[in-house]
């Protein structure tokens, strides 16, 4: 956290509203950036339905988590139909409030169910915020510290919660999420190099479904009563 903050402000430039995969598909602008979305809608919508299995107060902050990953898909579908700043406003609101949900959920497990609800208010709050500031007057050319902060937290303090205290949850199934992810964030920042090496697929498309499949990983398995646990890996 204290990385980032002692940084100078992190401001974007316009190019990025500029993608290497430029190419439509039945009249569909940037189409493998916009159809690349779908995976999220079916992990939202599994991963709502198995939520069914967890205690009261963990169901709701799960079934958050869920369903911003399912509105992923619209927002990011959106952004990418036509990049500009309003629409990235769109995109990054799932994804913030699905990494306050989740980590909402592994803080309940781990410590307590009564704290799930609360974590989740706050952390929703801080990353409403976050995107204030980032959006200032409506050109997106705010400071992007806090915004960088909602996804970097979770993926320093969740590992921690996972492996320092007992809880339902598989923490394997969270381990295997976190490189996933990791690899998207490269893929997006090597967007045209990749798109390069054979103008088959951009790096930025490959990012959405590796995004995706770390989400699949947190999907909780079918079982009976109150003992839901996120797929393991096989």
């Amino acid at each position: 956290m204290l990385a980032v903050l002692v940084q100078p402000p992190i401001v974007q430039g316009a190019n990025q509203y500029v993608f290497a995969d430029q190419r439509a598909f039945l009249g569909v602008p940037h189409a493998l950036n916009v159809l690349s979305n779908l995976p999220f809608a079916l992990v939202g919508w599994l991963g709502w339905r198995r939520a069914a299995a967890l205690e009261p107060a963990l169901r709701l902050v799960a079934r958050v988590a869920f369903l911003a990953i399912g509105l992923v898909t619209l927002g990011s579908s959106l952004y990418h139909l036509a990049p500009g700043p309003e629409r990235l406003l769109v995109d990054r609101l799932p994804i913030t409030v699905a990494f306050a949900a989740l980590s909402a959920w592994v803080l309940g497990d781990r410590l307590g169910s009564h704290w799930a609800p609360r974590a989740l208010a706050a952390l929703v709050a801080f990353a409403f915020w976050s995107l204030w500031v980032w959006f200032g007057g409506g050109a997106g050319d705010g400071d992007l510290r806090a915004y960088v902060l909602t996804q970097a937290l979770p993926l320093a303090c969740i590992p921690l919660l996972l492996a320092l205290f007992p809880g339902r949850l598989d923490a394997r199934s969270f381990a295997l999420a976190v490189p996933f992810y990791l690899v998207a964030k490269l893929c997006e920042l090597f967007d045209q190099q990749l798109f390069e090496l054979g103008g088959i697929v951009s790096g930025h498309t490959l990012k959405h479904l590796l995004s995706a499949a770390a989400c699949a990983c947190l999907v909780p398995r079918r079982v009976a009563g109150r003992s839901a646990r996120p797929l393991a890996p096989a």
